[in-house]
């Protein structure tokens, strides 16, 4: 059976160019092999810094700053005395679970209440 010519086998002006370019805009994958680009030093294009680097200044105001981070450990403390609450059901476990939700939840809705444009 005869083989058919897929491609033309003389070369064509560009190929050697544009087989350069490919390899070295492009570099194999760790697993597959596959071709994958080569990304350049820097932050990608279309990626938009974060609000706060390390040792960066945060857009928001120090006041609101506290209060996530007081909510937070509320969050925390409220989580452990619930988990605690669950694997040692006494009287005094599950009224320190529930202070601490309710002190969590009050913490919360001053938040949102004292934070403009929350919604």
């Amino acid at each position: 059976m005869a083989t058919l010519p897929l491609s033309n086998p003389e070369k064509q002006y560009g190929d050697a160019k544009t087989l350069d370019t490919f390899k070295v805009a492009t570099k194999p994958l760790p697993v597959s092999g596959a071709p994958a680009p080569v990304r350049g030093p820097g932050r990608p294009t279309g990626t938009a810094p974060a609000a706060t680097a390390a040792g960066g200044q945060s857009s928001l105001p120090p006041e609101h700053l506290a209060a996530m981070q007081q909510l937070q450990k509320a969050e925390q403390v409220a989580t452990y005395w619930q988990n605690l609450a669950q694997t040692i059901p006494s009287e005094y476990t599950q009224m320190y679970a529930k202070r601490a939700t309710q002190v969590r939840d009050r913490l919360a809705l001053k938040l949102y209440r004292d934070t403009p444009n929350f919604t």
